[in-house]
């Protein structure tokens, strides 16, 4: 019997870190945001003053493709690691 035999392993989890509304700077710039289907999943397509950026949808939503979306309804949720906070992901939920 090894010493790494009652070892348990960890696995890492997405825990959610924050979610927070857009800020008035982000909602000047977004001109609209529309739920897209990808290859993944669904995600919000914005359409801003300079660029298209597609975030991925939270799975505590249910998208109906191509619904536009208030952006004053929109909240970022912010997720790491449980087990190092340094890599996060961003999803969208509204």
């Amino acid at each position: 019997m090894s010493i790494f035999s009652n070892c348990k392993t960890l696995e890492a989890r997405w825990v959610v870190e924050s979610i927070r509304p857009l800020t008035k700077d982000e909602r000047a710039v977004i001109l609209s945001a529309k739920v897209v289907a990808t290859e993944f999943g669904y995600s919000l397509r914005f359409l801003t003053t300079e660029e298209t950026v597609k975030i991925p949808i939270s799975t505590n939503v249910s998208p109906v493709v191509g619904e536009l979306i208030d952006i004053n309804d929109i909240k970022i949720v912010t997720l790491h690691k449980n087990y190092n906070s340094n890599d996060k992901i961003y999803r969208v939920e509204y």
